[in-house]
Order: structure tokens, then sequence, then C-alpha cells
């Protein structure tokens, strides 16, 4: 292909940066270690700036076209090195942010965090493009300048770095959910350059000469798990729209009334669109992750609730009340009954006296006097 095809010159080059970039040295940890602290700082002051530019300096994309040419070529030793390269610089990221989180304390999650913690299809359709314009750039000298735009875009460092922020707090699911954008950037990565790499000739040229059935045993582990991880990500994405019979409605409750919030609790609401018609439900999950709104620290609640009529919508907001606690077949005394007040005593007196006065003049007046007059 004349777009894709490579001289030896640029070959020898690329070769040349892939493996110098792919070396287990300590030049390239200390880079991984410069990186990972900038992309923490920044997640954990929610600074976009920052944590571009740990994009920019971070060296683990390096080592993944190094697995990438390693498998097209067949190159072990090369294969060797990037592998080691990458899961100790993937191990160490991981490690250094969940250190640094613990030594942070309790801090607030920021924007910057949350969105790193729930990839969908786009983040991996991103990654394939980035992938492709990075590999493209390698072989092609007259558009290497845009791979500092691709680091940005594919973003290897910053979910390693959330992924330990979110374990040092406790957040099992965000920091597995961070892992898996970074798995999914990974593979991405490592077959859209491949076939990059195979289609610009380096498979067969420049003294390697390999079967096709070689390339295909290589390559089965790295494309069965990119597709697996395309399938779950797209399975995610639209697992809303294939089912609307179950919805969940998240709801934030403050600091002061977390504690008493426990899975299993019914909810009851209400939504605009049906006035005071009554939805219930139950609280599903309680997140750990907290939110500073005007001051005040919020925590998400998850409530699963029945939509089998298709009465409710994504997107409508609602009016929940938790039930926190229920006293079955409980006498129940009216308020007003807990402040009565009997009559004064002078009082009472004081009409028993003027009862029989108001009696008497009464019968007077009717012609019931005593017999007799004139």
């Amino acid at each position: 292909m004349q777009l894709l095809e490579i001289s030896r010159e640029r070959f020898e080059a690329v070769h040349g940066e892939i493996s110098e970039g792919s070396e287990p040295a300590l030049r390239f940890y200390l880079m991984v270690t410069v990186s990972t602290l900038f992309a923490s700082f920044g997640l954990v002051s929610n600074s976009t700036a920052v944590v571009i530019g740990a994009m920019l300096v971070a060296p683990l994309m390096t080592p993944i076209f190094g697995i990438s040419l390693a498998l097209v070529r067949g190159e072990t030793g090369l294969l060797g090195r990037a592998l080691r390269a990458e899961i100790v610089g993937v191990t160490a990221a991981v490690a250094m942010s969940f250190a640094l989180g613990l030594l942070l304390g309790d801090f607030e999650p920021t924007s910057e965090m949350l969105s790193r913690t729930h990839p969908t299809l786009f983040d991996l359709l991103v990654a394939v493009l980035a992938g492709f314009a990075g590999a493209y750039a390698l072989v092609d000298q007259k558009i290497s300048p845009a791979l500092p735009g691709v680091a940005i875009a594919t973003a290897i460092v910053p979910p390693l770095a959330n992924s330990g922020l979110c374990l040092a707090l406790g957040e099992i699911g965000a920091g597995l959910g961070s892992l898996l954008l970074f798995l999914a950037n990974f593979l991405s990565i490592l077959v859209v350059a491949s076939l990059t790499f195979l289609l610009s000739g380096m498979a067969k040229r420049f003294g390697v000469t390999e079967a096709g059935v070689d390339l295909v045993r290589r390559f089965q582990l790295p494309v069965v798990a990119f597709i697996l991880i395309a399938g779950f990500l797209g399975h995610s994405l639209f697992t809303i729209a294939q089912d609307l019979s179950k919805m969940e409605v998240s709801t934030f409750v403050d600091e002061a009334d977390i504690g008493r919030i426990k899975e299993g609790q019914t909810a009851r609401f209400t939504v605009d669109a049906f006035g005071t018609k009554q939805f219930s439900g139950q609280v599903r999950q309680v997140r750990k992750l907290g939110k500073t709104v005007q001051n005040v620290v919020t925590y998400e609640v998850i409530i699963s609730a029945d939509n089998q009529d298709m009465s409710l919508m994504p997107g409508m907001t609602a009016d929940v009340q938790i039930e926190l606690l229920k006293r079955p077949q409980v006498l129940v005394v009216a308020n007003a009954a807990l402040r009565f007040k009997p009559p004064d005593a002078k009082s009472d007196a004081s009409s028993a006296n003027a009862q029989p006065a108001f009696a008497g003049s009464f019968g007077g007046a009717s012609g019931g006097g005593p017999p007799g007059g004139r």
C-alpha cells in the first residue's frame, strides 16, 4: 500500500526509536514516576492542564508500539523487553498513586477522577483512532510531529493514576473501571498499531519473512481480548436502551444523613410527569465517593425501581424519600392526646354555684312559683 509504505531508512529509525523507548531502564521508570505524580496531582486538584502534561511526558505508549512491532516481525527479544517495561511500568504507576492517595488522606474525588471510572464504547473508538494515528505518524516522517497529540488522545497514565487513587479511597468499583479504561486503550493501540505496521510491509521486508500462520497464531490473544473488551463496553453502553423495565434512580444524600442509609431499604419517589403518583424501589448501592456541592458533601445513592408499565423514562427528575425505620402493628396515639390539660378547679366550682340560680330564675319566669298569693 503506497500510503503506508516505509523506506529502509525510515524503518531503521523507527525500529531504533521503538527499541530504545521500550528498554526497561532507569530513565524509563524515572519518567513513569514523574508522569504518574503529574497525573495524580492533576486528578486530585481537578486540573485538566496538569493531566495533559502527564500525558505528554508518559513513556508507556512506546512499549505498546514495541510489542506491536515485535509481534509483527517475530522479534522475541524486543517482545520480552517491551512486555517487561510495560508490566513493571503499569504496576509501578498504580502502586505509586495508591500510596499517594493514602498519604493525602480523605480527599474529595473530582470530576477529572469521576470521568475516568466508567469507560464506554466511545473511549474504545477514540483509542482505536489514536492508535492508528500514532502508528502512522511513526511510519510517515512528515507527520511525526502529531505524536504529542496522539499521547493526549490515548491517555495511558491518567487511568492508572486514577485507579490507584480510587483504590486508596476504598472505591474498588471505580478503581477497576479505571483499569478497564487503560486496558481498552492498551488493546486498541496494540491491535491497530500492529495492523498498521503489517500494512506498511514491516512483516515481510528488511530481513524478516513471516508466514501467515505464524502471524495469526501470535495475534490470537490480543485480537480475542480486544473483541471481548469491545463487546463488554458496547453492552454497557446500550443496556439502558435494551431494557427499560428496570430503572435506576440516582439521588444524593448529605453527609449528616448518609450514615442511616443502608442497602435494601425501601424508597418511594415521585416524578413531575405523574404528579402525586408514588413509585417504589429499593436502595441498591451507597457509593463512597463524596461530591461537594455548595460546601455540602453529598454521597450518591442508587435506587433500583421496577418499571414494567414503562411510565418512567431516563432523565426524569425524582423527589425521593427513603424509609429509615418501620414499626408494624403499633398503636398510634394522636398528638393532641399528649397535650391534654384538665379544667381548672376554681372554674369548676364557680360554674356549679351559678347553675341553680340560673335555673330558679328561669323557672319563675315560666310561672312556676309557689302556690297561694293574693
